[in-house]
C-alpha cells in the first residue's frame, strides 16, 4: 500500500478520535508533505530494535504509519525517547493554532518529526527552535530534515528548560516531554498572548494543556489526558519520589489547598500557572 494511503488513513483516524473538532486543512497538508518513517530509521518493537532500510521499508510501514507510538532511543534499558501518536500529534499541533511567519519554541526534538511538521505551516518566514539533550537524536534528526528539504528549523545541542534566549521572545512553544513544574523561563520567553502546550505529570497520570501567556502568569484554556516521557536534565530531580512515611520534623506543616471539584488535579478552567519555579500540591477535594 502506497504511504499516502496510511497517510490519509492515519487523517480518518485523529478527525474520528475527536469528530467535533475537524483537523485544519494546513494540519492536514502538513502531514502528507512530511513523511512519518523519514524520521524513524530505528524503532523498538516487541522488545526488538530494528533498523528501517531500503530493503525492509515496505514490511515496517504498517508499524511506522500505526496510530501508537513508537520508542526511538533508548538509555540504560529505559525508552526515554518516542515518536508520539500520529493521531495525537495532529491534534496538538492543531491545537497550537500556528500561523505563517510564527516563531516557535519545542522542548526536546526527539525524532525531529513534530518540528518538521510545525515548519510546513510557518513557512519559509517563520522558524522552529528545538532544543535537545541527546546528541545522537539531533544528528539523526537533521539528517531527517535534509532528506525533507526543511530548512527553517534549528536544533541546539541542551537542557531545553532554559529555553533558548537568543531567538526569544517565541509565539508558541510546545513540550514533546512531561514535566511536574513549569520553568521559569517558558514565562520569561513566550510573549504575551502567545500559546504554550505543556505536559504536566502528577499521580494520576499527563494532562496535557493549552494555555495562554498573560502579564504575570499562564492561564489554562483547554485540556486533555495524554501520556508523555518525563522530561530528563535537570528537572528530572524534580520527579516526585513515593514514600510510605513522613519523618516527624519539628515546625514542618503542610497546608492542603483543595481545587473546586473533586479532581486529582487541574482541570480546564481551574489552573493558573503563576510565574517562577514553584512545585505544585494537588488534592481530591478534602
Amino acid at each position: 500500500m502506497p504511504v499516502s494511503e496510511f497517510q490519509n488513513q492515519l487523517i480518518k483516524i485523529a478527525e474520528q478520535n475527536n469528530i467535533h473538532h475537524p483537523l485544519s486543512e494546513k494540519v492536514k497538508r502538513a502531514f502528507m508533505e512530511v513523511p512519518r518513517h523519514k524520521f524513524v530509521p530505528v524503532f523498538r518493537i516487541d522488545g526488538d530494535w530494528i533498523n528501517i532500510t531500503e530493503n525492509n521499508l515496505e514490511e515496517y510501514l504498517p508499524y511506522l504509519y500505526g496510530d501508537f507510538p513508537l520508542g526511538i532511543y533508548a538509555s540504560e534499558g529505559q525508552i526515554v525517547s518516542t515518536i508520539s501518536q500520529p493521531s495525537f500529534v495532529l491534534r496538538m499541533i492543531d491545537m497550537l493554532k500556528l500561523e505563517e511567519g510564527d516563531n516557535v519554541f519545542e522542548l526536546g526534538t526527539g525524532s525531529g518529526w513534530n518540528a518538521a511538521l510545525m515548519s510546513r505551516i510557518v513557512g519559509p518566514k517563520g522558524k522552529i527552535v528545538s532544543l535537545e539533550i541527546i546528541p545522537e537524536l539531533i544528528e539523526r534528526a537533521k539528517i531527517s530534515f535534509e532528506s525533507c528539504g526543511i530548512t527553517n528549523v534549528e536544533v541546539h545541542a541542551g537542557d531545553a528548560v532554559d529555553g533558548w534566549k537568543p531567538e526569544a521572545p517565541y509565539d508558541k512553544a510546545v513540550f514533546s516531554a512531561g514535566a511536574f513544574d513549569l520553568p521559569k523561563a517558558f514565562h520569561e520567553q513566550v510573549r504575551v498572548g502567545g500559546h504554550l502546550l505543556f505536559v504536566l505529570k502528577h499521580v494520576q497520570g499527563d494532562t496535557l494543556y493549552l494555555m495562554e501567556k498573560r502579564t504575570d502568569h499562564f492561564s489554562s484554556i483547554y485540556s486533555m489526558d495524554c501520556s508523555f516521557v518525563p522530561m530528563t536534565g535537570k528537572y528530572k530531580k524534580g520527579q516526585p519520589k513515593m514514600v510510605h512515611s513522613i519523618p516527624y520534623y519539628k515546625g514542618l506543616t503542610l497546608d492542603i489547598y483543595p481545587i473546586k471539584g473533586n479532581h486529582y488535579a487541574p482541570v480546564e478552567g481551574d489552573i493558573v500557572m503563576p510565574q517562577g519555579d514553584s512545585e505544585f500540591v494537588w488534592s481530591s477535594g478534602w
